[in-house]
């Protein structure tokens, strides 16, 4: 038994010896998710800094009140909108060259009552979270200045004021360094994950070149077991995997100061459930790939459904309902989750070990797969002469 896991040390040392004869190789696949993190985290920091563009708007009157006009001039003023009054004309020609991503229209008899005299916010196709912004804006601000109008004979001016500042609401706004620790460690985080799967790929893409040049079948004709060639072939792929989760969190933690906040042993925990998973990920490629090729695109197509679905890009709360549901069957949600609640939200070690389980779970059940398939295919008699 002991010199089965000496072969598997064999094995595994053989692959991790391959890898470093490509030192160009290895600073890229080190430095690549590093690159893809700190990009994807400029670009969503101006979101959590507030640094967004206001929503392009054209304003349509079509009442002469003076309640019409009073919403109007007060939309022109506000932020978070950049809106100018158009003719119904020119606004529906800027809706669909898309110089505008909304269109609020003052209707005829605005106030009255009836529900086609009510404001109407129309959005551009593919704007409805500008649409839903702007209807708030809208809403509150004909509520803000039909009160000062109508309810002269409780104070006017003055009860609206009141009221704004007895009932308005505060928003408080976290510090620039933890909104940052947010944002950069949900893409370190997304980003290793989603490499560590590539690099699985890669592995288990290898192990079928090497079938198709007949390097397993030597190994398996000589003394060396089939399960100490998938063992070590595991071992060289977490121990990869372990190399660049180490050296892209400390990145993280170096450039953008994304720490382990949570429980240590949860982390460690968690870190090594992810490594298990890419390892796993690549048997299960080559166990299921019948060439090289088609386990390329196949597993391509795969990896990076898992990456969207699993929440590797964007923050959960930014996808549909069904693929946040969808996400809990997934091992790279768990991972994803497991990960960040070890690093930057500083969960306990219940959660991070929760998480980590459930990963192990995923490896231990692509591993018996891959196993059991690629042992039986090795001990397929071949019909091909040597």
């Amino acid at each position: 038994m002991f010199g089965s896991f000496r072969q598997a040390w064999d094995v595994a040392r053989k692959d991790i010896l391959l890898f470093r004869s490509d030192p160009k190789g290895v600073a890229l696949s080190l430095i690549i998710p590093v690159a893809l993190a700190t990009l994807f985290g400029f670009i969503f920091r101006n979101g959590s800094r507030e640094q967004f563009d206001p929503v392009r708007t054209a304003i349509v009157v079509n009442d002469n009140s003076p309640l019409a006009h009073t919403v109007a001039a007060s939309l022109e003023k506000n932020p978070l909108l950049n809106a100018q009054i158009m003719s119904s004309e020119d606004a529906e020609a800027a809706l669909d060259s898309l110089r505008i991503a909304v269109v609020v229209t003052m209707p005829e008899g605005l106030g009255g009552g009836e529900i086609a005299q009510r404001p109407r916010v129309k959005h551009a196709p593919g704007t409805s979270f500008e649409g839903q912004w702007a209807t708030g804006i809208v809403t509150e601000t004909v509520l803000r200045e039909a009160g000062r109008r109508w309810l002269p004979q409780i104070g006017g001016n003055s009860f609206i004021d009141s009221l704004e500042a007895r009932y308005g609401v505060e928003r408080e706004v976290t510090g620039k360094s933890e909104q940052d620790h947010a944002v950069f460690g949900h893409s370190f985080c997304g980003m290793t994950l989603q490499y560590l799967l590539f690099l699985g790929m890669d592995c288990g893409l290898v192990l079928l070149r090497e079938r198709t040049h007949g390097v397993w079948r030597r190994l398996s004709s000589s003394p060396t077991p089939p399960w100490a060639i998938i063992a070590g072939r595991a071992l060289a792929t977490m121990l990869i995997a372990l190399v660049q989760i180490t050296f892209t969190m400390g990145c993280a933690w170096l450039l953008f100061g994304v720490s382990v906040r949570g429980s240590i042993p949860g982390f460690i925990l968690v870190v090594i459930a992810i490594a298990s998973l890419a390892a796993t990920c690549g048997l299960l490629v080559a166990s299921i790939g019948g060439t090289e090729g088609r386990a390329r695109s196949i597993s391509i197509l795969v990896i990076l459904a898992l990456s969207l679905v699993g929440g590797l890009w964007l923050p959960a709360f930014l996808l549909p309902w069904w693929v946040r549901d969808l996400g809990w069957l997934l091992p790279t949600s768990w991972a994803l989750r497991g990960l960040e609640s070890s690093t930057w939200q500083g969960a306990s070690f219940t959660q991070s070990a929760t998480c980590a389980a459930v990963v192990m779970a995923y490896s231990l059940l692509f591993l018996v797969v891959a196993t059991s398939l690629l042992t039986r295919r090795s001990t397929v008699p071949s019909s091909r002469g040597a």
